[in-house]
């Protein structure tokens, strides 16, 4: 595995995750969800294998729930592009703007307080939704989808910056937005 430098700071930590989730959307996501359908069901599905791992089991290693909410990430990723009809590469652009900025309004004890269990419990708040939005007949209120699928992009990030113990590390207050230099597949 390769060593991956540490940030000095919370945008430079979101920039690292969204672009190793980028990554993996790329590969795996693009490949496995040739519709909006097949990336609801790998969120899911993913997300049904890290409560199992995290809440049911006796004890876990961080790598396995790691690894799941990586997937969640990227096919989430993937699932918002394709909602919203951008490109990858501006999903990972949007989606740093909006974990930027709710960090600067919420902080960080919002999701200290509680941890990783706390962001998996706000992740199925969101997961939910997007299963009732799914099968939803007529207009959506308050919340479009594109939203919903943001939000668990966003908590997905969020969740991997908690493992890696990154969450906690200076907000820089005057940042700006990223411009990722990826290339879509």
């Amino acid at each position: 595995m390769n060593e991956i430098a540490q940030p000095q700071n919370w945008q430079t930590a979101a920039s690292i995750i969204l672009d190793a989730t980028f990554d993996l959307a790329a590969t795996r996501a693009v490949a496995d969800c040739p519709d909006i359908d097949a990336c609801f069901e790998a969120v899911v599905r993913e997300f049904e294998y890290l409560v199992e791992e995290l809440f049911n089991d006796n004890g876990y290693e961080l790598d396995g729930p790691l690894e799941h909410i990586s997937d969640i990430a990227a096919y989430a990723l993937h699932g918002y592009a394709k909602v919203s009809s951008i490109t990858n590469a501006m999903a990972v652009n949007s989606v740093f703007d909006t974990v930027v900025s709710k960090q600067k309004m919420y902080g960080p004890r919002n999701v200290a307080r509680f941890g990783l269990h706390g962001i998996v419990i706000r992740l199925n708040d969101k997961i939910e939704r997007l299963k009732n939005l799914q099968q939803h007949q007529g207009p959506v209120i308050f919340e479009p989808i594109q939203d919903t699928w943001l939000d668990i992009v966003g908590y997905s990030v969020i969740a991997i910056m908690w493992i890696n113990h990154w969450f906690l590390l200076e907000l820089k207050q005057d940042s700006t937005s990223k411009q990722t230099t990826k290339e879509n597949p």
